[in-house]
């Protein structure tokens, strides 16, 4: 075993002559354990709510959507789009075409997002797993359509039955003006048969109907705005990706899931590196405690450097000595930390403790451990340690 590996270890648990020096130790581990376990305890709890978010957008979502890089409508290439269903790690893929319309239904208006599909997307995206009245249009011929329930909630429509249609409003493409003004203006009736949510930007946002009925109402024969895709069980996203960017060339844009909610996960992931730092930050004052400890140790321990000194050991490894103790310190206390931490999202993830009260899509705080958090914890934990105890080492120079 290494001599300064030995010593250290002995100075760490066995009793000092001085009860302070065993009080300021204890409070340094203990310091150093709360520290991490919050770290820990924070994460997990950001990496719930990214895995709760994530898991209402995948709803409604695909695995990647491909869109065009300039204008609204993708160019007509049916050969291309054909084609990837012969690409390996497809599933299979759907078109789409959405524009706004204004709806109406008896004395409410509502401007929301028609999202005309075709008999594809239900096995393109887990939709129909929204539903929460009604049910899903069968054939795609009919003026049918799901409703967000905030759109629904907007219009006031209680009932999904045939008998009381919607009445949607576009205005026409590439209308000259006449003499009546309605002319400048498409109508169309639309049937409510189920009421999806998936979460308020959705609920609020989107109708969506078969993919006949909005090429009539915007009347676009051919025309789609993207189409969605799913990937094979096992297949790489990226690699996909870029096998689909090929095939269509630059005149496409291609998103991955993260990169279609780029936005709302990269606030998450900020906030949650900000949070992280924060509490890096505080541990580092709470182990200013090792530098306390070790100053005291080495003063306690002046007779056996010394000694040490006289039996042949250099400057190297005394300092190598106490520098050790700081790491252990610091490694004891980030051992404990960590194992409370897990505890903590253990017993949360069990009896969730922190509960967050009625009208929320979970009944308590979601939380979920990660390997790398655990690691990056302990790294950060034994480098702040480092620190402390280069700085605490550092007095040796004139004890020597």
């Amino acid at each position: 075993m290494n001599v300064a590996f030995y010593i250290a270890k002995r100075y760490l648990i066995s009793k000092k002559s001085t009860t302070a020096v065993n009080l300021i130790a204890a409070i340094s581990v203990l310091g150093v354990a709360i520290g991490t376990a919050a770290m820990i305890a924070v994460l997990s709890g950001f990496n719930g709510l990214e895995s709760l978010i994530r898991s209402f957008y995948n709803t409604f979502d695909p695995d990647i959507k491909i869109t065009a890089v300039s204008g609204k409508y993708l160019p007509a290439d049916s050969a291309s789009y054909s084609r990837l269903a012969n690409l390996e790690g497809i599933a299979n893929y759907s078109l789409i075409l959405e524009d706004k319309a204004l709806i109406k239904f008896r004395d409410r208006e509502f401007i929301a997002t028609v999202k005309g599909v075709d008999q594809q997307y239900s096995s393109v995206t887990n939709f129909t797993n929204t539903i929460t009245r009604g049910d899903y249009f069968g054939r795609m011929t009919d003026e049918v359509g799901v409703l967000g329930i905030g759109v629904a909630y907007h219009l006031n429509i209680l009932r999904l039955d045939f008998v009381d249609p919607m009445q949607l409003y576009v205005p026409r493409p590439n209308y000259k003006a006449g003499l009546d003004p309605m002319q400048s203006v498409k109508m169309l009736p639309l049937y409510p048969i189920g009421v999806f949510s998936v979460q308020p930007d959705y609920d609020v946002k989107y109708v969506v109907t078969p993919l006949a009925y909005a090429r009539e109402l915007f009347e676009k024969p051919d025309g789609i705005t993207s189409i969605e895709v799913r990937i094979a069980e096992g297949a790489d996203v990226s690699e996909i990706q870029n096998k689909i960017k090929e095939l269509l060339g630059p005149d496409y844009l291609v998103w991955d899931r993260n990169e279609q909610q780029v936005t709302i996960f990269r606030v998450i992931q900020i906030e949650g590196f900000a949070t992280f730092l924060i509490l890096a930050f505080i541990l580092t004052i709470a182990s200013f405690g090792i530098i306390g400890t070790l100053i005291m140790l080495i003063l306690e321990k002046s007779q056996d450097i010394n000694t040490l000194r006289s039996m042949g050991a250099t400057k190297v490894l005394i300092k190598r000595l106490f520098f050790l103790e700081g790491l252990l310190i610091s490694g004891v206390g980030c051992v404990f930390g960590i194992l409370l931490g897990v505890g903590l999202v253990l017993a949360q993830q069990k009896f969730g403790f922190i509960a967050l009260g009625q009208g929320y899509a979970m009944d308590s705080y979601p939380v979920e451990l990660r390997i790398t958090d655990m690691a990056k914890v302990f790294l950060t934990i034994m480098g702040i340690g480092s620190l402390m105890s280069w700085i605490a080492v550092r007095r040796l120079k004139t004890k020597i």
